[in-house]
């Protein structure tokens, strides 16, 4: 039932994404994935998460809170495709993310480029769910790596971010992942349209994963 719901989002309301996005970050759709966790009978959290290489194992990068208490937790591409999980899922400490390995095809799939180079003025993108629109495409602007009440994260404006982005990747125009996105900034104090992501290179590096440029 939980996997018919999740499908039947993806049908339903597609895919929408600017324009201006180059064919760089247009081209990581395909290392976004959608997640959901069964947290009980009728009580499930959304959100999303990327496909990296850790350790030599394709897996999922997500937010720690989408996932943690789960009962069980659904990975689907966005061509449609279930990811069985395999293993139990690994939460970082000291860091909101979860590494979920699930048996990935190699042929034709498409990993995240890992980096920790973000730019002033640079524009971001974030693939997410919001509002449970599935695979939605919104731009961001990087703001400062100083977040009151949530150290060691960097905050990015984004307006049309909402509920349901949480997991998902902050790319940058070369389609590298710089981020995961983690929550709002209201949620630490701060003010709304933007939100605080975890940088990938300390989360990785927290976990024993090489960053490889």
């Amino acid at each position: 039932m939980f996997r018919v719901l999740i499908a039947a989002l993806i049908i339903a309301l597609g895919a929408p994404f600017p324009a201006r996005a180059g064919d760089s970050t247009l081209a990581t759709q395909p290392q976004t994935v959608l997640v959901g966790a069964q947290l009980g009978p009728n009580l499930f959290h959304v959100g999303a998460g990327v496909i990296i290489r850790a350790s030599g194992s394709l897996t999922i990068v997500t937010a720690a809170h989408v996932v943690r208490d789960a009962k069980s937790i659904t990975i689907q591409t966005a061509a449609g495709t279930h990811l069985d999980v395999v293993g139990s899922t690994v939460f970082v400490p000291g860091h909101d993310l979860a590494l979920v390995r699930t048996t990935l095809p190699e042929d034709g799939l498409h990993v995240a480029t890992p980096d920790d180079q973000v730019a002033d003025n640079a524009p971001l993108y974030v693939w997410g769910h919001p509002h449970s629109k599935p695979f939605v495409l919104s731009e961001a602007h990087f703001l400062t790596e100083n977040i009151k009440n949530a150290p060691g994260l960097f905050a990015i404006t984004c307006p049309t971010c909402a509920v349901g982005d949480s997991g998902g990747g902050v790319f940058d125009q070369r389609g590298h992942l710089l981020g995961i996105v983690s929550k709002s900034a209201e949620d630490v104090g701060s003010i709304t349209g933007i939100v605080v992501a975890e940088p990938i290179g300390p989360a990785l590096t927290a976990a024993g994963i090489a960053l490889n440029h």
